[in-house]
């Protein structure tokens, strides 16, 4: 007799499948599954399975652990983790120098140092303006007073040079 003629729903039955299909659909190797139906897994006469039922016992029956996970698996998360921080970063970075929260730092820079070349200049051109109207109301020497000044704004630039500069606050 065919099998069809003996098990009637073996063929419009779709939810009964090979042993090998129903390792496959719960993610085990087909000898695990012999493994079950020795613990008692529910089979067929014909040795398939039924898929609603075999899937119901397993998840009575079986103790679900996590997956093992090698060093070399743990190896790639961790760089995979990295990878996908640094991405994270570099998107971050991007939105904030498209929303103008992040500056170029060669362009800061070089507008830092324009910035105090023209306050040193000023001082300097400050020297040579004051100087006459000082002698003047001192009564000294023009070349005398514009070398004295001049010293003392050199020597002052100097020392603000050599302080350090305190870093600049993160908001």
């Amino acid at each position: 007799m065919l099998n069809s003629q003996l098990f009637p729903d073996l063929e419009t039955d779709p939810n009964l499948i090979s042993k090998s299909e129903f390792a496959e659909a719960i993610g085990v190797h087909k000898t695990r599954v012999s493994q079950l139906i020795k613990l008692g897994l529910p089979v067929e006469p014909d040795g398939r399975v039924h898929l609603e039922r075999a899937r119901a016992w397993v998840d009575s029956h079986v103790a679900k652990r996590a997956p093992r996970v090698d060093a070399e698996q743990k190896a790639r998360l961790e760089s995979k983790r990295q990878i996908d921080a640094h991405k994270a970063k570099l998107l971050e970075l991007d939105v904030e120098q498209r929303t103008g929260a992040l500056v170029n730092k060669r362009l800061a820079e070089d507008a830092f140092f324009r910035w105090v070349r023209g306050e040193r200049d000023a001082w300097m051109s400050w020297v040579a303006r004051i100087a006459p109207t000082m002698a003047g109301e001192l009564g000294i020497d023009q070349a005398l007073a514009f070398q004295a000044l001049d010293r003392l704004v050199r020597e002052h630039l100097e020392e603000l040079a050599r302080a350090p500069m305190e870093p600049l606050a993160h908001a």
